[in-house]
Parts: C-alpha cells; sequence; structure tokens
C-alpha cells in the first residue's frame, strides 16, 4: 500500500471517528463543524459509507462487545473519544473487513496516543485483542 493511499484510509478513519465523538459528545453530528479540516475533505467516499452502514446497521452488538471487555469501567464510564474509535475500528475489522486486525489494531493505537489520554491506546489495545482472542466472527479466526 503506497502512502498516498494510507493517509486517505487514515484520513477516512479519522472522519468517522470525528462524527462517532461528535454524535457521543453533542448528541448530534454537526456536518459544518466538519469543514475545517483536511480529513473532512479528503477522504475515501467508498470506504466511508462501507464503513458508516456496518457501524449503524451493527452499533448496538458493537457497544455491547465495548461493554463486555472494557473489565474496569462501564461502557458509561468510558472516555467518548476511546468508544469513537473502538466503534469505528470494530465495524471496518469485523463488518466492513476493509483491512487486516494489525493495521487496524496499530491505527486504533497510534490515533488514539494522538487524540485520547495517556494510557488510553493500551486500554485499546487490550479491548480490540480481547475481542480478537475470545469472539468469532464471519470467518474471522485470529490467534493472537
Amino acid at each position: 500500500m503506497n502512502k498516498i493511499k494510507a493517509s486517505i484510509f487514515r484520513k477516512t478513519r479519522l472522519r468517522l471517528i470525528q462524527e462517532e465523538y461528535s454524535s457521543l459528545v453533542n448528541k448530534q453530528v454537526q456536518w459544518k463543524d466538519f469543514s475545517d479540516y483536511s480529513y473532512a475533505h479528503e477522504f475515501d467516499k467508498k470506504r466511508y459509507k462501507l464503513i458508516k452502514g456496518k457501524l449503524e446497521a451493527n452499533r448496538k452488538f458493537i457497544d455491547g462487545l465495548i461493554d463486555k471487555y472494557s473489565k474496569e469501567r462501564s461502557f458509561e464510564q468510558l472516555n467518548p473519544i476511546d468508544i469513537a474509535i473502538l466503534r469505528v475500528i470494530i465495524a471496518e475489522l469485523f463488518f466492513a473487513k476493509t483491512a487486516s486486525y494489525k493495521i487496524l489494531i496499530d491505527e486504533a493505537v497510534e490515533i488514539s496516543k494522538r487524540y485520547s489520554t495517556g494510557n488510553s491506546y493500551k486500554y485499546i489495545n487490550a479491548v480490540l485483542g480481547s475481542i480478537l482472542r475470545k469472539e468469532k466472527f464471519h470467518g474471522i479466526n485470529v490467534k493472537v
């Protein structure tokens, strides 16, 4: 995968994460708020629609997984940006299947290091690792 495509894919994930975060914090997505961000303009529209659709269709299930594997805190106590990151990565990994689990876990960790709090990347890595080890999804059988 070349560098340009990777940056477009990350921008697509960031756009989705930002929308999820906005919906958690504001209880609605404010589309006009995204116009000042570079990744709001440059993203893979086909991939965006696929992931967004899978996320919308499986939101309750995804939130249930996050709650189930968040051992230290209940879902309501989680940082909204961590929820947004996990929702998008889980939707992409298990339902949209647009990239390998290694790439997506690395993406989740890198995004959380940049946009979340101190050790959130460890929490996100642990939750995703537990889900991969303990859950079976559409033929994904991963030994982590």
